[in-house]
Parts: C-alpha cells; sequence; structure tokens
C-alpha cells in the first residue's frame, strides 16, 4: 500500500484505489500521485493504492475451461469466487488502514477503480458495507472483459449484449431484483433465480457510483474500436449505473456527481508504451482520465504512507516524455468535477 495524507489534521476520510490489471501499488501510485494529490488538496481525505491480490490476473480467466465445456454453473462459480477472493484480500488492507491514526472511516470509505481494478472495487463494494462512493474508469460489467475465452459459443472475440451471456453473472448488473434471463445453453438456465447475486443496487446506491469510459474501448464494449459500433458500450453503462440515458447521450452524470459519461469517439488520443507501441484506446484512457505525462509539480506538501506504514516527506519530480499525451478536451474537467461532488459525499 502507498499513499498520501494531508501534513495537517487528522484523522482523515479514506480515499482507497485500486490499479490496472498488472500494476503494483507502488507503480500505480508513481502514475497517479498528481491526481492523488489533486484529491486530497480538495477534499483533505486521505488517498492510498492498495495491491489486490492476483493483479497480474484477470479473474474470468478461471473459468475459461469450464465454459468451453458447457459447464457454464461451474465457470461461473470458479469466476464468482475468484473475484470475491481478490475483493476480500483488499478489504483485509482496508481494515488494517482504518485502525490507523491517520484515518477515520466510522462513516464510510470512498473507493476508486481502474479497469480490471474497478471490478474488483465493485466487488468490494459488495463485501464491504462502508463504501460511500464508488468511482469507476475503464471498466463494465462485460463478461470475459474483451478475453477471447467465448468463441466457442459466438464465433467472434467476444460476447456483446444483446447477447444473454454478455452481462457478468457475479453480481455486477443493476438490473434489479430479478437476475437477467440467461442462454439455454448448458445448466445455467437450471440455476433457481434466488441463487443469483442480489444487484449492486444492494450494496451501493447508484447516487453513488460514477462510471466513466471511452466509446472505443475495445475490451468493454467496442472491439474494433469503430465509432459506428459504440451500441454496446452505452447498453453496458446503462445496466451498470442503473440510469437510461440514450446512445446520443453521452453524459448520463446526475447533479450530485453520479452516473455515467462515455467519452465520444475519437477523443481519446492514441499512446505508445514504455515498447514504443502504439495502444488502443482502453490503454490510452489512463494516460488522459489520470494526467500522467511530464509536467513537474515540485514539493508536494503532503506525507507519504509507505507500504510498510511509515510516513515519509513525498515530492514529485520532475520528467520528461516524448511520447504524445492522451487528451480529453474539457471533458476531463468536468469529470473531475462530478468525481469531486462524488468523493464529497463521503461520511454524508
Amino acid at each position: 500500500m502507498t499513499g498520501l495524507t494531508p501534513d495537517r489534521g487528522g484523522p482523515h476520510k479514506l480515499i482507497v484505489w485500486l490499479a490496472s490489471l498488472d500494476e503494483a501499488h507502488d507503480d500505480a501510485f508513481a502514475a497517479r500521485s498528481r491526481d492523488m494529490e489533486n484529491a486530497v488538496a480538495m477534499q483533505g481525505h486521505g488517498v492510498v493504492v492498495v495491491e489486490w491480490p492476483g493483479y497480474t490476473d484477470y479473474p474470468d480467466a478461471v473459468g475459461v475451461a469450464e465454459f468451453f465445456n458447457g459447464e457454464l454453473s461451474a465457470s461461473r462459480d470458479k469466476m464468482c469466487a475468484d473475484w470475491e477472493r481478490k475483493a476480500t484480500g483488499v478489504i483485509a488492507g482496508i481494515n488494517k488502514l482504518c485502525a490507523r491514526d491517520d484515518f477515520d472511516c466510522s462513516s464510510g470509505i470512498a473507493l476508486i477503480g481502474s479497469s480490471a481494478g474497478a471490478g474488483v472495487a465493485v466487488q468490494v463494494s459488495k463485501l464491504y458495507p462502508g463504501v460511500n462512493a464508488l468511482l469507476t474508469t475503464q471498466w463494465s460489467p462485460l463478461l470475459g472483459a474483451g478475453a477471447p475465452v467465448f468463441e466457442a459459443v459466438t464465433g467472434g472475440p467476444y460476447l456483446l449484449p444483446p447477447h444473454p451471456l454478455a452481462l457478468h453473472w457475479c453480481g455486477f448488473d443493476d438490473t434489479g431484483n430479478s437476475p437477467p434471463t440467461w442462454s439455454t445453453i448448458g445448466d445455467l438456465a437450471n440455476v433457481p433465480a434466488d441463487q443469483y447475486p442480489p444487484a449492486l443496487s444492494t450494496y451501493v446506491d447508484k447516487t453513488k457510483r460514477l462510471s466513466v469510459i471511452s466509446a472505443d474501448d475495445s475490451l468493454f464494449g467496442n472491439p474494433t474500436e469503430d465509432p459506428a459500433a459504440t451500441a454496446p458500450v452505452f447498453s453496458l453503462q446503462r445496466d451498470f449505473s442503473g440510469y437510461d440515458c440514450p446512445d446520443s447521450q453521452h453524459d448520463c452524470t446526475q447533479a450530485d456527481g453520479s452516473g455515467y459519461y462515455v467519452v465520444p469517439a475519437g477523443v481519446i488520443t492514441r499512446v505508445h508504451d514504455r515498447t514504443g507501441e502504439l495502444r488502443g484506446a482502453h490503454y490510452s484512457f489512463r494516460s488522459a482520465f489520470f494526467d500522467i505525462g511530464g509536467d513537474s509539480r515540485g514539493k508536494s506538501g503532503k506525507s507519504q504512507l509507505a507500504s510498510n506504514g511509515s510516513r515519509t516527506r513525498h515530492s514529485v519530480r520532475k520528467k520528461s516524455s516524448s511520447r504524445p499525451r492522451a487528451t480529453v478536451p474539457r471533458t476531463r474537467g468536468m469529470l473531475s468535477c462530478a468525481a469531486a461532488r462524488l468523493i464529497g459525499n463521503v461520511g454524508a
């Protein structure tokens, strides 16, 4: 765990940040330190990156063999168990943080997750009742998350709405108390409705959730990054959020900061990764939304919380980069305000 707290006052409200797939907590902290500093400055809360167990593996992968064999209930059980295992590990970290004198978790915490970390954050919110604000980016409740594990069923790269198996079966959806109508493939259709996990709204009210994603996201709804093929992205966000805005309305955020925002197709500038490979919208979104780039911020004036629990002075060194930065014109500022309103609800 690595994070920041204000220099003065305390105990502080807690914001827990879960990073993307393959991101260790220290790498995630380094990449997002400026946004974390902004959160500390705007809200006066502490922000800590907590590494989720098995952060190199997407949970749906554990049920691939069973899915291919048509053993859908067994596949579902394995996947959902791994999601919960990862969430339980995060909750152990949250409990350690809340036991410190630095933080006051008595009225709830805020939770932020990126990509796979967003899915883990949702599962945390199911198991940990103290989540009062949930911000997720680059994610939606799509079974398989773009991995080609469903080719045997669809003949394509992955399932998309309106296929009845596209919507994730581990309780991510917000479609009410009745589960979706599942496909008759395999034995899943015979699972009684009362065995399905409750909908997300049972755990975190939709007025305390904000989801942000690109219309070009190739992992969560638009596999070819085709501007004319964005309908599944919107469909998944509607199911996930509980708000029903038309595809023509990218901004479905509400006055209280909740809802969802689909960044229009073509807005995210593609960036190169450290190997020089030009990456797609899903990867590039992180550079745009989390302000990852090369300005200098000098001394932060904050205290760093290290993984061993000690506190050290923290500064952000000047960095340079010849790679283009992804940009979200006007969008980022608006979404930052929405996120601030949402996270400001912690303790409300």
